[in-house]
């Protein structure tokens, strides 16, 4: 693989790819390469603010090689040609020797363009797919998201080290889980932070489904960036359907941005090829199908309670607060209702708890799409006099969703683009 640069400097779709004359390929040096990278992969950039100003770039890749016995290092066509023979391979029928090895190696930058490599790798580990480093300024430390394995099956490895030149060895956060079908794995990490919040870690996970061959994204939250809870196993980024052009995979990229338009966007890598595709000699031969797609949501609109019929849900509201709002959606024929409580009964009762004037039916029902709906029980939204007390909400969501339902220590309206949202 090649790393390529290219810049974008209004929207994001259109895309300029300079002539730099850093590389050459295929006899010329008119392209847009940084890296010319034989048996190299899975870079990532990162700007690192703890180092000198003239290389404040780094980049971590993959380098892979085809071993035939231990040591004996095959070039690429050797390497490809035992591959097949082995593939074709008949049960009980002999073929040459052939793994695959690799380890982590670093490189740094002056400007982005023109890169150098250490000579000793920087993690003395295997990991392909998109990995991800960068720098924690406040953990001092730098992070690692790797593609690993657990159980015989892909997931995410993590790491923390003090120096980029000398990582730690990786462990294992985030696998498959019993609710998970049995033929689901992590293939990619997808990290990234929600857009203005440090405290709440995203990862869109690119899930290898074996059955289908396929590769969707798929989400899990942390507080932390180490305990992760993937909360269902229906695809936030489904793959295309059969003829489209990204039917065989969409890999998640690593970062989530918050755009002017008021969206939240993440690149893609998506393909037509099926997984397993790639590695069969007649595609290999062929033009890539691959390219680079956004996947686009509202933003503060990544994911919600549903109901489909009648439901309920319950939460802890703290103490201080002084208003709440809504951040939903309901169907044509779907709405939303709020009511407070002092405590929540354990095990669940059907029984009423609410609080004098502020149960379900002291509130209008909210129709529509809103991000900041107000919550007004008998049309006042002010709850500065309940504010010392700790209070569980339900929402009573028949045919709607609910994103969120933050609350503030002020009884002001909500602005459309209050900075401790959601």
């Amino acid at each position: 693989e090649g790393l390529a640069y290219a810049q974008s400097d209004d929207d994001g779709a259109t895309w300029t790819k300079p002539t730099l004359g850093v590389c050459e390929y295929r006899g010329s040096r008119e392209n847009n390469l940084v890296l010319n990278m034989h048996g190299c992969s899975h870079t990532c950039v990162l700007i690192d603010p703890t180092t000198v100003p003239s290389h404040p770039n780094r980049a971590s890749m993959v380098k892979a090689w085809r071993e035939g016995k231990p040591g004996e290092i095959l070039d690429n066509d050797e390497g490809h040609r035992r591959l097949d023979a082995k593939n074709a391979a008949e049960p009980g029928e002999s073929y040459l020797p052939v793994s695959l090895r690799g380890r982590v190696f670093g490189h740094h930058s002056p400007d982005g363009l023109r890169w150098t490599m250490r000579d000793e790798p920087i993690l003395d580990e295997w990991h392909d797919s998109f990995n991800q480093c960068f720098y924690d300024a406040r953990k001092k430390k730098y992070i690692g998201y790797w593609r690993g394995f657990y159980g015989g099956r892909r997931a995410v490895a993590y790491n923390e080290s003090d120096d980029f030149e000398h990582m730690q060895p990786t462990r294992c956060i985030h696998h498959h889980l019993v609710t998970d079908r049995p033929d689901a794995s992590l293939y990619s990490p997808g990290y990234t932070r929600y857009p203005g919040r440090d405290d709440i870690h995203l990862m869109f996970n690119g899930v290898y489904r074996q059955v289908t061959d396929t590769v969707d994204g798929q989400l899990a939250v942390s507080l932390d960036g180490v305990n992760w809870s993937s909360h269902t196993d229906h695809p936030i980024i489904p793959c295309g359907e059969p003829g489209d052009p990204d039917q065989g995979s969409v890999y998640p990229g690593p970062e989530l941005t918050a755009c002017t338009d008021d969206t939240f966007r993440m690149i893609l890598r998506s393909s037509g090829l099926y997984h397993n595709q790639g590695y069969l000699s007649a595609y290999r031969r062929k033009e890539s199908s691959a390219f680079y797609q956004w996947a686009v949501w509202d933003a503060h609109r990544l994911a919600g309670v549903r109901a489909d019929g009648d439901g309920r849900f319950t939460f802890r509201m703290p103490a201080g607060v002084e208003r709440l709002v809504a951040n939903f959606r309901a169907d044509r024929d779907g709405w939303v209702k709020f009511s407070l409580a002092d405590r929540s009964p354990w095990p669940p009762q059907p029984i009423r708890l609410d609080v004098p004037g502020h149960g379900e039916d002291d509130m209008k029902p909210l129709t529509g799409d809103h991000t900041h709906a107000p919550l007004a029980w008998q049309g006042d939204a002010d709850l500065s006099a309940l504010k010392e007390r700790a209070l569980f909400v339900t929402a009573h969501l028949p045919q709607a969703t609910l994103v969120a339902a933050p609350g503030y220590p002020t009884a002001d309206p909500a602005p459309p683009h209050d900075p401790p949202f959601p």
